[in-house]
């Protein structure tokens, strides 16, 4: 037998379940009861104080932004540190949000941006190489983005500096 909390009008029941049926009546579909149950464990996890909620995020923002600082150069995604540190994927955000004030996407870019101004600056790849070495596939996407970020094409860059 299953004991099972879930919310019903913002309040907290506690139900015991023996079978499939009875969750399915609960819940409308897996999603919606993988979405209660992960609610139900980071609220758990919830330190009584807010002070040590507030430190615990830090710690994990850090724990975040050193792992995307490592790994910028492959595909990172807020799904993929979602699933690394078993956090909520909307939880990512916030932190993001709320510790650098960007969101995670711009904060990704940042990091890739700025490692292929230096490799623009310090090697004799070709930008399609730093493109590659810096996380896009896609050259002239990686083109266009180096360029709204910077103002200035790569080669333009580089010839630059």
């Amino acid at each position: 037998m299953l004991s099972f909390a879930y919310r019903t009008a913002g309040d907290y029941t506690e139900q015991y379940m023996s079978d499939y049926d009875q969750l399915a009546g609960v819940f409308g579909n897996v999603s919606e009861m993988c979405d209660e149950l992960y609610g139900l464990i980071e609220s758990s996890f919830v330190p009584a104080g807010a002070e040590a909620a507030d430190s615990r995020g830090e710690e994990t923002f850090r724990q975040i932004v050193r792992y995307v600082n490592e790994h910028f150069q492959s595909d990172v995604s807020i799904q993929d540190i979602s699933k690394k540190f078993y956090i909520h994927p909307n939880y990512v955000s916030h932190l993001f949000k709320k510790e650098p004030r960007v969101n995670f996407t711009k904060y990704l870019t940042g990091i890739r941006m700025e490692r292929a101004c230096e490799l623009l600056r310090g090697t004799s790849l070709t930008v399609s190489e730093i493109a590659e070495q810096v996380g896009y596939h896609d050259y002239f996407y990686f083109a266009k983005l180096f360029k709204k970020q910077t103002g200035k094409t790569p080669t333009a860059y580089r010839n630059g500096n």
